[in-house]
Parts: structure tokens; C-alpha cells; sequence
């Protein structure tokens, strides 16, 4: 999937479907998911069509792709190599773990630290609707939890 299209449908979901039941748990379609897939490689395409996508598919399956798209990655977006200075940080105390934190990111190549900023805005406007979407901060991380590679 084309880096910037995978932007484009997270943008898509934090703007219009983030009170969805269920959102980024629950699966969606395979057969509409592969389709949606086949849309995003599509080098005849830079920019997705909002009002097809929301036509043609339902915020579980966007979702899903959006989830499928980091787990198929070769690496994580956090990047394996700086993995055990993650682990680290949490043995820090508090008021240091954030500047940590911080500067761990800056180690992260500039697609990669974007990438996880609208990825991370999605999840807190996910989290915000917990009332309505039933997915808290401990929901979605069990769903979205980078896998270790």
C-alpha cells in the first residue's frame, strides 16, 4: 500500500468514523478488505476518494486494512532496533520517561515518527468516543499492539 494512501484512510477514519462500534476490533470483510487493498497499491491513484471509500466500505474494514498495513510492514514504525531502549524507559522515573520518550522518537525517521502521530491521534479520537465505540485505551491497545519483529 502506497504510504501516503495508508495516511489518507487513517485521516479518514479519525474525521468521520471514530464513535463506530467496535472500531479497529472488529474485522470487517475479507473479500472488501482485499478490494480496498488492491485500491490502495493502485499506482494509477494518489489520492483516495472519500465518498467511494464511504460508499463501498464500512469503517470495520477500513480499519481492519489499517491495522493489516502495520502488521505486514518489515519492521515496526517504532522500529525493532530501538526496542530494548523502549523497555528501558519504563524502568526510568516518571518525569524522565517522558523526555525519553521524546527523544527516542526523534531516533525515528521523519515518515515513521508522522506516521505514528496520525496513528496515535486516531487511537486518542477512538478513545475519546469509548462511550459510544466501546474501545478504550485497554481495548485498543490489545488490537493495535505493535507486534515485536
Amino acid at each position: 500500500s502506497g504510504p501516503s494512501k495508508i495516511l489518507q484512510l487513517i485521516e479518514l477514519l479519525r474525521e468521520n468514523h471514530v464513535s463506530t462500534d467496535g472500531l479497529l476490533r472488529v474485522s470487517g470483510s475479507k473479500k472488501r478488505q482485499e478490494q480496498l487493498k488492491r485500491e490502495l497499491d493502485d499506482p494509477e491513484t494518489e489520492f483516495l476518494d472519500v465518498d467511494a471509500l464511504n460508499r463501498t466500505y464500512n469503517p470495520h474494514d477500513m480499519g481492519s486494512v489499517v491495522k493489516q498495513y502495520f502488521a505486514e510492514l518489515p519492521d515496526s514504525i517504532l522500529q525493532s532496533k530501538n526496542f530494548v531502549a523502549y523497555e528501558q524507559v519504563a524502568d526510568l522515573r516518571y518525569n524522565r520517561r517522558t523526555e525519553a520518550i521524546q527523544l527516542l522518537l526523534l531516533l525515528l525517521p521523519p515518515a515513521n515518527r508522522n506516521t505514528l502521530y496520525l496513528l496515535v491521534q486516531l487511537m486518542h479520537h477512538v478513545a475519546l468516543h469509548r462511550d459510544e465505540n466501546r474501545m478504550d485505551a485497554a481495548n485498543l491497545a490489545i488490537v493495535v499492539a505493535p507486534d515485536r519483529k
